[in-house]
């Protein structure tokens, strides 16, 4: 079934959910057991047999409806509408959900680094690193990570899992959550 605005919401969710869900589900794992998910519309289009325009049209009602989240680049206005450059699922709930012990630490804290600064901030992606919030530049991991990514970077910071304290530009990941 070829997508068209003139659809009911009912015929569509009815649509959306017996084939792209049911097929977007593996999709959906894959993103959960590796690190974030680089989308690739034309190669996802062929495997839901669907037009690779649609695509960014069923990303963006899985979005508003909270089941994943667009990580777009600095690219804004009409440019930049389609343009996604990784997808998480919404939140860090939804991964262990669909991969139980199998999920990915690194996405798990991206996952959720995402969904707490998205809501209050506009997350773009980092050309060095995991994310840029205006002129400040974060990368994401476990307790071990080094500035070694971001070293010449001014205004960064890493976010580290694992950490009770903020020390310098190391922030610890849970203070994330106070944003909420």
């Amino acid at each position: 079934m070829p997508f068209s605005t003139k659809l009911s919401f009912s015929t569509l969710f009815h649509y959306f959910f017996t084939y792209f869900v049911a097929s977007f589900n593996q999709k959906c794992y894959i993103c959960t057991v590796e690190s974030a998910h680089f989308m690739q519309a034309t190669g996802l289009a062929n495997e839901l047999k669907v037009s690779r325009n649609d695509i960014s049209t069923y990303l963006l009602y899985m979005e508003k409806v909270g089941m994943i989240g667009q990580l777009r680049d600095e690219t804004g206005g009409m440019r930049g509408l389609g343009k996604t450059d990784k997808v998480y699922l919404d939140n860090p709930n939804l991964i262990y959900a669909l991969s139980g012990d199998h999920a990915n630490i690194g996405n798990i804290r991206e996952t959720f680094f995402y969904n707490q600064t998205r809501l209050t901030e506009d997350v773009i992606t980092s050309k060095v690193s995991d994310f840029t919030i205006g002129k400040y530049t974060f990368e994401v991991g476990g307790a071990k990570k080094s500035h070694k990514q971001i070293k010449n970077v001014p205004h960064s910071y890493v976010v580290r899992d694992d950490v009770e304290y903020a020390n310098g530009d190391i922030l610890p990941l849970w203070s994330f959550g106070l944003l909420y």
